[in-house]
């Protein structure tokens, strides 16, 4: 092509990008061309991409851009602030621009903004101009979300901020009297309300917000007060909001204000601007942002005191309860029977139930780092159960109705912690106080009767001896009762009162927190819950002309935002090809899901393995010994046409059905833990590697038993599976799915020293994992309300041990708290203290099984952390992870493996829908044979606008959502030594999700993050003893670390046959 040529083409190519641009400008969508403020703003906000000119699509040589300019314009910022930015994204985001090439390929370093990316230049362009440009940007490629070619809508509202400085008055709060008993939260919340009325009465014309914690917040440096000094300290005399005033001696706080701290809203955008002529870090962002957060929580938090006082609670009603200060929940009111001011209780059909689910909202603002910076509201819908109204027998009642297991320990469980106010006193000296639990059964008290207030004695004031709970209300409150009464437990455990369960009130508005409880019409359908969001959320936490948001100046976009979203390539896995030499490749991957028709697993036990099945009944079951022998020879079938070689051996001894349960009352499998015990040893001995259980119903207790005995005391693999109740009897089930599931679990659970079974593998692997290279998943679980006092947390470490990424033991541990510092008690608990020795574990396994094989990379996830809690994983657990490295190095290799490390979030609350109006969408799923409709596929991922904007962090979708509103996954990379770029680990992470051994679809979350998750669930049915151990009749035991340290750590270490496997499963 001669020169005319090429100019005359490269002209025809610039008037056409000039048209596409006004097109474009026209559509409400700002092009590549149109964004004359800046380039950074295309470039700034986005995530890190690899694309290169030559693929398809947005990174093709048709789409180069234009050249650069060689300066972008300035940013500047005037001296009143406003973010004149934040709506930038509203209705229609920009489009996104095609790649910038660049002939200097630069690795991507997290957390900065300087990564450019490898590609082949345009024959009319050298590409220099381009390099310049980013150079003097300090914005690489891979910060752009270059290859998005589609748009969602994310449930965040941007927020325009209109003011300059909000001071920060810092509260501490002290008990004047007993100071050691220390301020339950609700105290705190009260006494901080009544220093707010003070407050606002001598503040008329100031905008006032707090958190009813440790702050207030405020538009003015100088706040006034009538009867005391700002900063300075005022005593407040509690009372509760169903009394006008102080009682006589009531208990008295003292709260000291402290000198306002100045947060600069100029200072924070300067800092979430990218653009170096701007940006200066801004020390003081994290209190700037959470004041954000508290002033839209004010408004709402308001509603959530009754502040109309009565001595009736039932007509003094809140509209709004909190938890946590950032979710929002209606309370129903007396009048308005299943209504909410979030919408009408989700089960109000059903008016017999002791329960409510109600629908409600969370906040959260989020940041974004890019050309002038942006701050979002992050709004969700939230549903929760919570206890009904009404006098605390009316409820036991309603329970009882509802519920089988009648026991005091269920009853205590199900009691404890709700706040009751007392009827029993005269109107001024009832008072508010917490159920903490159920007396225990007078001696001689038949089985077959409750402890009530006819039978149950108590320890009365200016009595001599002991007095009948009914007596004692009768002649000392006059209080007389038609019929016999239950009786429970209020005030301090330690130092309990008894008293009638018909003469305490419910609060109203108080969650119920079984975690194995799930709330009713909680699982929406997408479109219903942005639906919900766009109602309801925007309006709950700011609203023109009321108290909070709007009063210090900000403004809320009543749309959602906006979001460029791209879609991963979808892996390919592979199976042997049964009765055929050759691989099989499953169809239906695209949507996350396939089946095992024609596979076989890629690698089975080379040996034939025994095992054996036998069912434990509460009674003999008429007919199932042939239903067992049935599943039995169904899954010996299923076995073989996966290709796993297993010989089944009939049991001729042991206990094969269990007599009722009598450890509904104690709690505990005490009766038959040792004949378990016996029955598994007897197996083994037996020569069976593996043993099926067919059990009735779901039981923690009876479960964990089955696995404490076999994964810690006998060595022997155990699969549990609980029958379908038929007809009055029970039955196995028999499908197709199920049997392969149960076959999968079975394989990666029969793993040996020799052979490494697996499942399914990858076709391709990546460069990045195609190398020695070694993956890590780290998880904490906690103890939970019912378990011994400070007793330790659990820590979980898993490691691959093969190219497949297939196999992935464990390591438990104890994780002691290194610091007790209340403060830091959060992290203290998260953070994994013998991480060092757990890492080292798995690493000596992997080259146990690998000698000859020089580990090149570790690749870590890190699992249950708040953003709060990097810095710490950042800087001790990596130090930990670098020290193991550094031990396993010296003792085995020549070089340090490189380090790769991720954390996994999955608690938090974006969420993707469909733009409204927007008929069709190729990245949504478009009916239930695709997953639950209207939501990404898997492999979206999105990398711009709602994550911070260093290109350290993305979402990705990497699941089908079987029903309701699926839940990405949120990536933060905290280290990357060699400098991989972000769709590089985002694509690796796709593929792995891909490879969840014991199911044919692929999983949420990545699976090293899964199986970290999934030992330390087995670690708890260990360590049961102490993490579950109810006082239904007082308060928790201790842990003593002495003493109970040394059984606590046994229960900890898996019998040596099944160490080096998946046993957790």
């Amino acid at each position: 092509m001669g020169p005319k040529a090429a100019a005359k083409n490269k002209k025809r190519r610039d008037k056409k990008r000039e048209r596409n641009a006004r097109e474009a400008e026209e559509e409400g969508q700002s092009s590549f061309l149109a964004q004359s403020s800046s380039l950074q703003e295309i470039a700034a906000p986005a995530g890190q991409q690899e694309l290169s000119i030559e693929s398809n699509g947005a990174g093709s040589a048709n789409n180069l851009p234009p050249a650069l300019p060689d300066q972008a314009p300035r940013h500047q910022l005037p001296q009143n602030f406003t973010s004149s930015s934040q709506y930038s994204g509203v209705a229609q985001s920009p489009a996104m621009p095609p790649p910038t090439p660049s002939n200097n390929p630069t690795p991507f370093v997290p957390g900065t903004s300087q990564n450019p990316q490898s590609y082949k230049a345009h024959p009319d362009d050298t590409g220099e101009n381009l390099r310049q440009a980013l150079a003097k940007l300090q914005i690489g490629l891979n910060h752009a979300n270059v290859g998005a070619t589609h748009k969602l809508c994310a449930n965040y509202f941007p927020i325009k901020v209109n003011i300059g400085i909000i001071f920060q008055y810092p509260l501490t709060i002290v008990r004047m009297s007993d100071n050691e008993r220390g301020i339950n939260r609700n105290q705190k919340k009260r006494v901080v309300h009544i220093l707010m009325q003070k407050l606002n009465e001598a503040n008329d014309q100031t905008a006032i917000a707090t958190n009813y914690h440790d702050q207030i917040l405020s538009d003015s440096g100088n706040l006034k007060a009538e009867n005391f000094e700002i900063p300075g300290e005022v005593i407040i005399g509690y009372y509760d909001e169903y009394q006008n005033h102080p009682p006589p001696n009531p208990s008295q706080f003292q709260i000291t204000i402290s000198q306002p701290k100045a947060l600069r809203y100029d200072s924070l955008f300067r800092d979430l601007s990218l653009k170096s002529d701007v940006h200066t870090d801004y020390p003081d962002k994290e209190d700037a942002i959470n004041a954000l957060n508290i002033i839209f929580s004010y408004g709402p938090y308001q509603a959530s005191f009754a502040d109309n006082p009565t001595t009736t609670p039932s007509t003094n009603v809140p509209t709004l309860t909190t938890v946590g200060g950032h979710r929002f929940y209606g309370v129903v009111q007396p009048q308005h029977s299943g209504q909410t001011a979030t919408g009408p209780t989700l089960n109000h059909y059903r008016p017999t139930l002791d329960r409510h689910s109600i629908l409600g909202f969370s906040r959260s603002v989020r940041s974004h780092k890019g050309e002038k910076g942006s701050l979002n509201l992050n709004v969700n819908t939230a549903t929760a159960i919570f206890y009904r109204e009404g006098t605390v027998s009316q409820l036991i009642q309603r329970w009882r109705d509802n519920t089988h297991d009648h026991s005091d320990q269920a009853l205590a469980g199900y009691l404890s912690g709700v706040t009751v106010r007392t009827m029993y006193h005269s109107n001024d000296q009832n008072y508010l106080t917490t159920i903490c639990g159920v007396p225990r059964r007078p001696p001689g008290l038949p089985a077959n009767q409750e402890v009530q207030d006819g039978n149950t004695p108590m320890r009365a004031p200016g009595y001599n001896g002991d007095q009948l709970v009914r007596a004692y209300f009768s002649s000392m409150y006059n209080i007389h009762s038609s019929c016999a009464v239950r009786v429970v437990m209020i005030g301090n455990p330690r130092d309990p009162s008894l008293a009638p369960a018909n003469q305490l009130w419910v609060l109203p508005g108080q969650m119920y927190r079984d975690p194995l409880e799930k709330p009713f019409g909680a699982i929406r359908p997408s479109l219903n819950n942005r639906q919900k969001i766009l109602d309801l959320g925007p309006r709950l936490f700011y609203e023109a002309g009321s108290k909070g948001a709007a009063e210090f100046q900000l403004e809320l976009s009543k749309e959602m935002l906006q979001v460029p979203v791209d879609r991963l390539e979808t892996p390919l896995i592979e199976y042997l090809l049964r009765k055929a030499n050759g691989r099989n490749n499953p169809k239906g991957l695209d949507k996350g899901k396939w089946n095992l028709r024609d596979c076989e697993f890629s690698k089975t036990p080379t040996q034939p393995i025994m095992w054996t099945c036998f069912s434990l009944t509460q009674f003999p079951v008429p007919g199932l010994d042939g239903k067992v022998k049935a599943f039995q020879g169904k899954f010996d079938e299923a076995l073989k046409i996966y290709g796993v070689r297993l010989t089944h051996r009939n049991l001729t001894t042991g206990m094969t059905s269990m007599s009722p349960w009598c450890y509904q009352y104690t709690g505990r499998l005490q009766d038959y833990y040792s004949g378990l015990e016996e029955l598994f040893a007897k197996i083994s001995a037996g020569g069976s590697r593996m043993v099926v259980l067919l059990l009735p119903k779901k039981d923690p207790e009876l479960y964990g038993a089955i696995k404490r005995i076999c994964d810690t005391s006998v060595g022997v693999v155990s699969i549990c599976h609980v029958m379908e109740k038929v007809d009055g009897s029970f039955e196995p089930k028999s499908d197709v799915t199920f049997f392969g599931n149960l076959c999968m679990k079975a394989n990666l659970k029969l793993t040996s020293s020799s052979v490494l079974t697996v499942n399914q593998r990858l076709t391709h692997t990546p460069p990045i994992l195609s190398d020695v290279c070694m993956i890590m998943g780290i998880d904490v679980t906690h103890p939970g309300p019912w378990s011994y006092h400070r007793a330790p947390s659990v820590a979980a470490v898993v490691g691959s041990t093969d190219g497949a990424f297939a196999q992935w033991p464990a390591s438990l541990r104890a994780n002691y708290p290194r610091t007790a510092n209340d403060k830091k008690k959060k992290e203290a608990m998260e953070e994994v203290v013998p991480l060092k020795t757990m890492v080292l574990e798995r690493l000596n396994d992997f080259k146990r099984r690998l000698p000859n094989h020089p580990l090149k990379r570790l690749i870590v996830y890190r699992d249950g952390l708040s953003e709060s809690q990097f810095r710490m994983c950042q800087e001790r657990e990596l130090a930990s992870i670098n020290a193991a490295l550094d031990e396993f190095t010296q003792d085995n290799q020549d070089v340090k493996p490189k380090v790769l490390l991720i954390c996994t979030v999955k608690r938090h609350q974006t969420r993707l829908f469909p733009i409204p109006g927007q008929q069709t969408n190729p990245i949504l799923t478009k009916n239930h044979d695709e997953g639950a409709p209207n939501n990404p596929r898997p492999g979206t991922w999105v990398s711009d606008r709602i994550t911070y904007g260093e290109g350290n962090d993305f979402f990705l979708y990497s699941h089908q959502a079987i029903q309701g509103t699926a839940r990405p996954t949120h990536y933060v990379i905290l280290h990357n030594e060699e400098k991989h770029g972000l769709r590089t680990i985002a694509q690796m992470t796709h593929q792995l999700c891909y490879l969840f051994g014991r199911a044919t679809r692929s999983v949420s979350v990545c699976p090293a993050a899964y199986y970290a998750d999934l030992a330390c669930d087995r670690a708890r049915h260990y360590v049961r003893r102490f993490y579950h151990a109810p006082n239904a009749h007082g308060p928790r035991e201790t842990f003593d670390t002495e003493r109970d340290g040394p059984e606590f750590d046994r229960l900890l270490r898996p019998h040596d046959n099944i160490k080096g496997t998946m046993f957790y499963i």
